[in-house]
């Protein structure tokens, strides 16, 4: 896809025009639209995104292709290249490798939860959020 255009129905709004561009490896390199401006992006020989222009953005990864940082934010992963901390949010599993909590600890006044539940071949049986029990 090289160009995507959306018009909304509300009466009076501009439509959104995008333009994309694509490196030999068809990787995206750049994207332009009407509302945003211009951003451009760099890989890395292992396809992971390692910037974004248009606000900044910089991200890093370890050899296993974990992320290790993402706009100054550190990432922590633990066994099994489980994510336990993504600058914001922390994670914990069962045995099985299900992620069976996320909980928010930084950056807002109450810590915000979700607790998951698997039943049988890890299907999702039950999500809670808890607003402001802590993680």
């Amino acid at each position: 896809m090289t160009s995507l255009n959306y018009t909304m129905t509300t009466t009076g709004s501009e439509p959104a025009n995008y333009g994309f561009a694509y490196d030999p490896a068809d990787r995206m390199t750049q994207m332009v639209s009407t509302v945003d401006g211009t951003n451009n992006f760099t890989m890395d020989a292992a396809d992971e995104l390692q910037g974004a222009s248009l606000f900044g953005e910089t991200y890093q990864y370890d050899q296993n292709g974990n992320r290790q940082t993402a706009n100054g934010a550190t990432y922590q992963t633990g066994g099994d290249n489980r994510l336990l901390f993504d600058g914001y949010y922390t994670y914990l599993y069962d045995g099985e490798g299900n992620c069976t909590r996320r909980g928010g600890i930084v950056r807002r006044a109450a810590a915000e939860r979700a607790d998951v539940a698997f039943a049988g071949r890890g299907r999702q049986s039950r999500r809670e959020k808890n607003a402001t029990t802590p993680p």
